[in-house]
């Protein structure tokens, strides 16, 4: 059975159900890759993939990593679009998890912020990062931990687009630490 539903979602991500869009400051903020965008989905709109998202307004947006359901890691995000200008944009993402690691039950919250910079009219700098807090001590001294136990993350993106006007072709670098 999880084996349909991985497949179901592998296809669902490859074939998108997204409509409608909303007119934003720099398009180019929207090709990200590894960190989250500052832009919400317009109010009213859902996608389906891996991740369920809801725009609930023009400036927040609920989410869900569906994947992570079926493995009983329960997770929730929202995200607020705060900031839209030509050259600067900035959201507040913050998350939910709650699963069972052998008898011990874990909850962790994540607030964040994710921002662009627009370089140029093809090129944006996406930098964003959350804290992780979570309801049990973790003690590192020799003690494997789970790696849904994370720690506090700052990613960076460079998303290039050719003819950014049209929207042709984007090209993404990613930085993970």
């Amino acid at each position: 059975m999880k084996s349909f539903f991985a497949l179901l979602s592998l296809f669902l991500t490859t074939t998108p159900l997204h409509a409608g869009s909303k007119s934003v400051a720099n398009p180019i903020f929207s090709y990200t890759h590894m960190q989250p965008s500052p832009y919400t989905m317009p109010g009213g709109n859902i996608i389906f993939g891996s991740s369920v998202a809801i725009g609930i307004t023009d400036f927040m947006e609920i989410s869900t990593d569906v994947l992570r359901n079926f493995y009983m890691q329960y997770n929730a995000q929202v995200k607020f679009q705060l900031i839209d200008v030509s050259g600067f944009a900035a959201g507040l993402i913050g998350g939910w998890t709650y699963y069972t690691q052998g008898s011990q039950q874990i909850m962790i919250v994540s607030p964040g912020l994710t921002t662009a910079y627009g370089l140029s009219d093809s090129f944006a700098w996406i930098l964003g990062g959350n804290v992780n807090f979570t309801n049990i001590t973790v003690n590192y001294g020799g003690v494997t931990t789970s790696s849904l136990l994370r720690g506090t993350q700052v990613g960076s993106d460079l998303a290039w687009s050719y003819q950014s006007k049209k929207k042709t072709v984007q090209v993404m670098c990613s930085l993970q630490a």
